[in-house]
């Protein structure tokens, strides 16, 4: 018969949350963190993927997932490669602008201005933008205006691939 090897990886990771999947098994499986949240084993999982949430803005942590409901090494099916969550900053803020970070993603990125669409253009950013860098500087604000800002891991910037969000307000002068 043909052997087919585990593969325990991490998915659509996110500020607060992540999906750990466990490829090519068969049954239930059960999952543990080596920090942070969800130390504890926690299972059974059915099927291949698994939301894990409850997690640290720009935390790296690594999962691992096993056969027995104790989590216990004779158990262990796999370990995913350590990942970190996404943090979105706001930084160098000022009356009409600010500058955003995205840390702990990799390639292009896009985000918007989670407001209303205003079409006479009196609120900018709330079009899907695209940044191949981890810094955006944003212009045209309104002084003394609160923004809240969401970071998308696809284009169009699609609600179910927030990846972070951050929320702060322009000074006054």
């Amino acid at each position: 018969p043909a052997f087919t090897t585990l593969a325990v990886s991490v998915r659509n990771i996110a500020d607060t949350s992540a999906t750990l999947r466990l490829a090519n098994h068969d049954g239930p499986w059960f999952y543990k963190a080596t920090s942070g949240p969800h130390t504890a084993c926690a299972g059974p999982v059915m099927g291949a993927n698994t939301p894990v949430s409850g997690l640290s803005a720009a935390g790296t942590y690594t999962y691992s997932a096993y056969s027995d409901a104790a989590c216990t090494n004779a158990g262990l099916l796999g370990t995913a490669p350590a990942f970190t969550t996404t943090e979105l900053t706001a930084g160098s803020i000022t009356a009409s602008g600010a500058t955003l970070t995205l840390a702990g993603h990799t390639g292009a990125w896009w985000f918007r201005n989670d407001v209303p669409y205003d079409p006479s253009g009196g609120t900018p950013y709330t079009q899907c933008h695209r940044s191949t860098n981890a810094t955006r500087t944003l212009s045209g604000l309104t002084a003394g205006h609160t923004y809240t800002f969401k970071a998308y891991s696809e284009q169009n910037c699609p609600p179910a691939k927030t990846i972070a969000t951050a929320t702060f307000t322009t000074s006054t002068s």
